[in-house]
C-alpha cells in the first residue's frame, strides 16, 4: 500500500537525533514538503553546510537566525512567519533556531548534485553523499509529533 502521508528525517554528521522532521503528501518529499526542525536538536558548532539542490523555504511557524558565507564574510538573518528564504546549492549556510520549534514549506529543485558540502575550519570542506538519511517512524512516534503541533497552535 502507497503511503499517502510520507515521514523523513534529517540527520547532521555525528549527530544521534534527526534535526529537522520532514512530511510530504503523495510522494513529493524530493519536491515539496513540511519541515519541522527543534532547537534541542542544534547544528555542530561553527559548521556551514550546503544543500544537493536550489530551495525556496517559507516559514510558517517559529523563528531561526541563518549565517550565510557571502563574498567570504558571514551574513547574518533573521527569518520570521512568512518570510521568503531562496538559496542555491552551492551556497554554504547554517541556521540556529530562536523558537523552540520551527515550522516551514520546503520546495526543493530538482538536484544539482548528489552531495551536500560540510565545512568547518577544523575539517576544511567534506562531501557527505548520505545527507538525507530515511526514518520510518512509529505511529506512537508520529502521533507524538502530530500532538506537539496542535499543542503549539
Amino acid at each position: 500500500m502507497y503511503n499517502i502521508i510520507q515521514k523523513q528525517a534529517v540527520y547532521y554528521p555525528a549527530q544521534d537525533k534527526p534535526v529537522i522532521v520532514r512530511y510530504s503528501l503523495f510522494g513529493l518529499i524530493n519536491r515539496v514538503c513540511i519541515n519541522v526542525m527543534y532547537k534541542d536538536n542544534p547544528q555542530p558548532d561553527d559548521t556551514l553546510h550546503s544543500h544537493p539542490s536550489n530551495f525556496l523555504s517559507i516559514i510558517l511557524w517559529g523563528k531561526y537566525k541563518e549565517d550565510r558565507l557571502k563574498d567570504g564574510k558571514i551574513v547574518t538573518k533573521i527569518y520570521s512567519p512568512l518570510s521568503v528564504n531562496r538559496m542555491k546549492y552551492n551556497e554554504l549556510h547554517k541556521f540556529d533556531l530562536v523558537s523552540d520549534k520551527v515550522i516551514t514549506l520546503f520546495f526543493r529543485s530538482s538536484p544539482k548534485r548528489n552531495y551536500a558540502t560540510w565545512y568547518n575550519k577544523e575539517w576544511g570542506e567534506l562531501h557527505e553523499v548520505k545527507f538525507w538519511i530515511k526514518k520510518k517512524f512509529t505511529k506512537q512516534e508520529i502521533r507524538s509529533i502530530f500532538n506537539s503541533l496542535h499543542n503549539d497552535t
